[in-house]
């Protein structure tokens, strides 16, 4: 799939996605849970937008 460019395409990237985690123990291990990587491709400027509140908010609250 991913030689011939198919990952390009959202849904079937999502279909990638979702494959390679259930061939891989359900993602065990892996950084990032699947519903954490499905709201990326979805939606990635969002995610990393709450992301960099969440660690402002975290460096803040270690200031204190």
């Amino acid at each position: 799939m991913s030689a011939e460019g198919k990952q390009r395409n959202k849904e079937t990237l999502i279909e990638m996605v979702k494959l390679s985690y259930n061939l891989t123990g359900k993602g065990k291990g892996r950084k990032r849970t699947l519903n954490e990587v499905l709201e990326i491709i979805n939606d990635k400027e969002t995610y990393f937008s709450n992301l960099a509140k969440q660690n402002l908010i975290s460096d803040i609250l270690l200031e204190e």
